[in-house]
């Protein structure tokens, strides 16, 4: 970066937007990390670590990018030549974004699996999406190493132009990979059901959204490096969407374990509400459910799914014995649906 241009519209401008928004979305973390601690202190040790150790990597982060923009507008202030090269903290949080990305997606593919197990293309599916993640944190690692060899900006953006363009283009495949395998695998489990089909179609449209989101910014990442690549530092428009990207893949996680009782909760308020239909009356929905915020996700299902089993076999238990019984109490409390 040149030192008479003083212009950081484009440099320093962009890269504070990014780290505003990427502080926004921690908040958020925070908060989804405060709830789920509070709402599913019985779950499993090993999904309590995760959100543990992804919390720190989200804090980690924000730390780092909070003292990279000091290092330019305060340390540095008016010395321009500091402009043209990268602090250590932007390396470490380059590799700490890396490393969120990647465990965020293997938790899509770990459901990916557990929804394929004993299929016979399971493993040549899983196993596609995992090569694809593990390329990206590959091109990540690689970004880093540039970084470590030469901190000088220009020399970064040329020299990392291929390993860079690996990482964010993998990324892209794979999320894109995840939201359509996982909407196909999920439209499959539709069972007849209505209040199991609304849930498994409230759970397409957010592995669907959620992974049209985050494959987004991941491409908007990459067209905005490689269209700015020939300005070199002096154009850092890309950074608008580097830093919030690891921040919406780790909310995105958080929306899938925080959703649950929600998730459960509506769908025994559907069921109650067809069992209170009478005469084959067409079962309409509460405006509650529509207006609701729904924030799902495919893994849900993997939770719940025994469950939702377990609540059909119910209905069907309570309805068989409606049917058979004499008792005028029980033909009340239990109408059928």
């Amino acid at each position: 970066m040149s030192s008479t241009d003083l212009n950081l519209n484009a440099t320093l401008g962009c890269t504070f937007i990014g780290i505003l928004v990427e502080v926004l979305l921690y908040g958020f973390s925070c908060a989804q990390t405060q709830f789920y601690y509070h709402e599913y202190w019985t779950d499993k040790i090993l999904i309590k670590a995760l959100v543990a150790f992804l919390w720190i990597l989200d804090t980690a982060r924000t730390i780092l990018d909070i003292l990279y923009m000091w290092h330019y507008i305060v340390t540095n202030h008016a010395n321009s030549s500091a402009l043209e090269s990268i602090p250590p903290t932007f390396t470490a949080e380059f590799f700490l974004s890396s490393v969120t990305v990647l465990v965020v997606q293997l938790y899509f593919i770990r459901a990916i699996y557990r929804f394929l197990i004993g299929k016979w293309y399971g493993m040549l599916l899983v196993g596609t999406t995992t090569i694809l993640a593990l390329l990206s944190f590959a091109g990540g690692c690689a970004t880093v190493g540039e970084f470590v060899r030469n901190p000088a900006f220009d020399a970064i953006l040329a020299n990392s132009k291929i390993t860079a363009s690996i990482q964010t283009v993998t990324a892209f495949v794979a999320d894109m990979y995840i939201a359509v395998a996982l909407s196909v695998i999920l439209y499959r489990k539709k069972t007849g059901f209505t209040s199991t089909d609304t849930l498994v179609s409230r759970l397409v449209a957010y592995a669907i959204h959620r992974g049209l989101f985050t494959a987004l910014l991941q491409l908007l990442h990459f067209a905005t490096y490689i269209g700015t690549l020939r300005f070199g530092s002096t154009e850092l428009i890309w950074s608008l969407f580097h830093f919030p990207a690891s921040k919406v893949y780790v909310n995105s996680l958080l929306a899938l374990l925080n959703v649950r009782h929600w998730l459960r909760e509506s769908y025994y308020a559907e069921s109650f509400h067809l069992q209170s239909l009478r005469g084959g009356t067409r079962a309409q929905r509460t405006g509650e459910l529509w207006r609701s915020i729904i924030l799902t996700d495919p893994g849900v299902l993997v939770t719940t799914e025994t469950q939702v089993v377990k609540d059909d076999e119910e209905r069907r238990r309570r309805e068989s014995e409606y049917a058979h019984s004499e008792d005028p109490d029980v033909k009340i409390a239990q109408p059928p649906s």
